[in-house]
């Protein structure tokens, strides 16, 4: 009996000591903060890193916002991103694989180019707003300049 209660002890203990632990977040990028180096690849499995020349990097969070940007995105056309210095990431970090085996597919219809994020050390930082997909505007060092939540419903000005 006496080994029962050290054991429960033992449980409530590391309970309390872990949970300030999980309950901490990631600090969120922040407007003058350096963007992270992006090293994956695209939904046809081709290697991307993040360039010099990149200006802005918009983020999809959730499955239903990054439908509705990948309908905009096409109708904007397949140079749309390029021509701004663009570039479009999916979150697919937590997609179980059945769910890949169907999304991907889909993904590599479209002609614009949609980098997979598959990695929650790269997402935890971003900022996000529900429904909503994040603009990071950096500079010519990834230097945050600017940080905006887009409603993939309306017009986008990347300028």
């Amino acid at each position: 009996m006496k080994n029962i209660n050290k054991i429960h002890f033992l449980i409530i203990y590391l309970q309390i000591l872990l949970v300030p632990l999980v309950c901490v977040d990631a600090k969120k990028l922040e407007v003058g903060d350096t963007f992270p180096k992006i090293n994956s690849i695209d939904q046809h499995e081709v290697a991307f890193a993040l360039s010099a020349k990149t200006n802005y990097v918009l983020i999809s969070f959730d499955m239903s916002t990054g439908k509705i940007a990948n309908q905009y995105l096409t109708k904007k056309g397949q140079q749309f991103l390029d021509k701004n210095n663009a570039i479009f990431m999916a979150n697919i970090y937590g997609m179980p694989w059945i769910g890949r085996v169907f999304a991907l597919p889909k993904m590599r219809k479209y002609k614009h180019r949609i980098i997979l994020a598959d990695d929650v050390d790269l997402l935890n930082p971003m900022p996000q707003e529900k429904g909503k997909i994040t603009i990071f505007k950096l500079d010519d060092k990834h230097k945050i300049k600017n940080i905006e939540y887009w409603d993939a419903k309306t017009e986008i000005d990347l300028k």
